[in-house]
């Protein structure tokens, strides 16, 4: 759909309404058939006479790229210049034909599928036969003179927009087209590469009258690539408390190529990191407003120590120079500049042995104690880790029961999770070695921790005397104890 206002003046905004689907827009065609026409009224006197280079010619093409509501303020712009008033009064015919884009229904042959002839960092030149007929011979006799317009379709990240018409219009079987904006890049901050833009032509040709007829499309063409940065330095690393998403502000800088310098559209930067990282973003991306050599951009600040990539382009125009790139080891958040311990330590707290974040001296507290079905139940304790920096959020606790008749090994029996360094069990049977296993669990999740294991026996049991557990029992029968 599009949204153009009928008393939009300005050449220009005709780019802004063409369709996105192949088909130039309305404002497009009556500028092209308004040319065709100033061309039919002031043809040339020979064939080496460019098109239009007489006065009365040139003040025929005035109105053409103008809308007005009526001939008569049309006229009026004209400041009696008799050929721009003829274009008034055609352009008031068009409003004849029930479509601007069909026009009297005939259709003009084919033209020819455009060559390259030239490209640079910022400009491709086409040229193409004239229109042909069925047979591919150029037509040399038309009813009235062909005008072209160009179709282009692309790839990047605008290119919803393709495939569109551009606004100009040619006279002739060749062109330039230039790309001077950095045209298809937008800023974002997650990006995957940054690519050339590739690129398809087409020409259309029309009369002043005829409909529109399309020749084929080229295959994929790009831009000259400009020339690479070189000298790229990673100037500092610090921690941007102001920023609301990533927190690491990395600056580095670099040397354009001095025939190109004063060409740059903007730099483009990726930033990285090494798939092996214990701990791993997406990559980052950044666009500089300009040509400047200097530029920061903010990067993810929960990364530990590991290999970071920069990659630096070139952007000139819509063209992408390859990669300057360079790996640097990120040192970790305890390095950098203004990087809040509390938040460092929650991700990456400093180094210390494994026996350090371990509990250690696990032992019995107190006196196993004697169920009535002659299990036990027993308090076991342990001394916390040594580790400075950080509290344990809680411990788990497992616990295995020694495998009897003769089998080696210890079987899972139970599990628990606490705040405090004690736990009971309960249900033991007598004359069992048990082992347990037990592991912190830091604040946050870090740092890692290992299990720490103790093995402790029950005693035997044969029989409660005075409520407590005697393996001589003067003959009396024990209730039998299952497991």
């Amino acid at each position: 759909m599009r949204i153009c206002s009928t008393f939009l003046l300005v050449l220009w905004v005709s780019t802004l309404c063409n369709n996105v689907d192949g088909v130039p827009s309305d404002a497009t065609v009556r500028k092209a058939r308004c040319y065709a026409n100033c061309l039919t009224q002031n043809a040339a006197t020979n064939e080496t006479e460019k098109p239009c280079q007489t006065s009365a010619c040139k003040e025929c093409l005035i109105p053409c790229g103008t809308y007005f509501s009526d001939k008569e303020t049309c006229i009026q712009s004209c400041k009696n210049a008799s050929s721009c008033e003829k274009s008034c009064e055609f352009l008031t015919q068009l409003q004849n034909f029930s479509s601007i884009l069909d026009g009297d229904g005939s259709i003009p042959p084919t033209p020819g599928i455009p060559t390259v002839t030239n490209k640079t960092i910022t400009s491709i030149s086409l040229r193409w036969d004239p229109v042909q007929n069925a047979s591919g011979i150029p037509v040399q006799n038309m009813s009235g003179t062909a005008v072209y317009l160009i179709e282009v379709t692309f790839t990047g990240e605008k290119s919803i927009y393709s495939p569109s018409f551009r606004s100009e219009v040619f006279v002739t079987t060749q062109a330039t087209l230039k790309f001077e904006h950095p045209c298809f890049y937008i800023q974002t901050q997650i990006r995957y590469v940054y690519e050339d833009i590739l690129y398809r032509f087409k020409v259309a040709v029309l009369t002043e009258n005829s409909s529109i007829s399309y020749g084929p499309q080229t295959a994929q063409i790009t831009l000259s690539k400009p020339d690479p940065v070189t000298n790229v330095t990673l100037d500092s690393l610090i921690y941007d408390v102001a920023s609301s998403s990533d927190k690491i502000k990395l600056t580095v800088s670099w040397v354009p190529s001095n025939e190109q310098k004063d060409l740059i559209s903007m730099f483009g930067m990726m930033w990285s990191m090494n798939s092996t990282c214990s701990k791993y973003a997406l990559p980052r991306a950044h666009d500089t407003s300009g040509p400047q050599t200097t530029a920061s951009m903010h990067v993810w600040h929960e990364s530990r120590k590991c290999v970071h990539t920069l990659q630096i382009y070139s952007i000139i125009g819509c063209s992408v120079s390859d990669p300057t790139e360079i790996k640097y080891t990120y040192p970790g958040c305890q390095k950098i500049t203004d990087y809040p311990a509390n938040e460092c330590y929650k991700f990456d707290p400093p180094y210390a042995p494994l026996e350090d974040r371990m509990v250690s001296n696990i032992r019995l507290d107190g006196q196993m104690t004697a169920q009535p079905d002659y299990r036990f139940q027993v308090t076991v304790t342990w001394d916390q880790p040594v580790y400075p920096y950080k509290n344990v959020e809680r411990y788990l606790i497992q616990w295995f029961k020694e495998n009897g008749m003769g089998r080696s090994g210890f079987t899972f029996t139970g599990f628990a999770a606490t705040s405090n360094n004690g736990q009971q069990l309960s249900n033991l049977l007598p004359g069992t070695t048990y082992r347990i296993k037990i592991r912190p669990m830091f604040v946050d999740g870090f740092p890692m921790s290992g299990w720490t294991y103790a093995n402790f026996t029950t005693p035997a049991c044969n029989c409660l005397i005075d409520g407590i557990c005697c393996e001589e029992c003067d003959n009396e029968i024990p209730p039998p104890i299952s497991e």
